[in-house]
């Protein structure tokens, strides 16, 4: 006698943007900046990726970061999801807590499911996600140490020579999220290290940043020495 198979639920998730949406004061604010509009659709995805689990991006610790991560999941720029995330967590659109758990407050707003599910998965995790006074006050500090250091690294001869041979070399001029990534490279790994990340994706005829910083990623993995001291 066969069994049957049992039938699994399924899940439909889905937002419904709020009127007022585009003419909040922090999306009016975002979408000023330069890469904007990009930053605009990743917040976007990112909510509708945080409604399974009540508004929640759990970070499960298989990349090296969060920002790492999300970009597997929604196949976006690193570079731009940092971009993203931080400037959600400076306007309040966002809080992170000590296991770099993101929890997006309007997605419970505009989200929509078949099921249940999420809502007890918010509850019974409903304060892990959420900064008390003393983290959110500790996490704008971390951000405005980012940007004194980010305004360091780029007016540092070492990101000027760097900057000169990428844009030479990709006969263009580098984007906001690609100079972000340039400085995300230049954190992690030596000059030598970069340069043979780029000498290999010209080879392939790839002038996009997030295929060197794979490149060097991959380096780093099979264990070739090159991680800036």
């Amino acid at each position: 006698m066969s069994e049957k198979k049992k039938s699994r639920t399924k899940y439909t998730y889905s937002i419904t943007l709020m009127d007022t949406f585009f003419t909040q004061k922090e999306i009016r604010k975002l979408r000023n900046i330069p890469g904007g509009d990009t930053y605009t659709i990743i917040y976007q995805r990112l909510q509708l990726l945080s409604i399974k689990n009540g508004g929640n991006l759990y970070f499960t610790g298989t990349e090296k970061s969060i920002a790492e991560q999300l970009s597997f999941e929604i196949d976006e720029d690193i570079a731009a999801i940092e971009m993203t995330l931080n400037y959600l967590l400076a306007n309040n659109l966002a809080s992170i807590n000590d296991s770099y758990d993101v929890f997006l407050p309007q997605a419970l707003q505009i989200g929509k499911t078949t099921t249940d599910a999420a809502d007890r998965m918010r509850k019974m995790r409903k304060g892990s996600a959420l900064l008390d006074h003393d983290s959110f006050t500790k996490n704008k500090a971390i951000l405005t140490t980012k940007k004194e250091r980010d305004s360091e690294i780029k007016n540092s001869k070492r990101f000027k020579d760097l900057l000169h041979i990428f844009e030479s070399e990709f006969t263009r001029n580098l984007s906001i999220a690609d100079q972000n990534t340039l400085m995300q490279m230049m954190d992690q790994y030596t000059d030598e290290v970069i340069m043979y990340g780029l000498r290999k994706a010209l080879i392939y005829d790839i002038k996009k940043m997030r295929y060197v910083i794979r490149i060097c990623q991959n380096r780093d993995l099979e264990g070739e020495n090159g991680i800036a001291a």
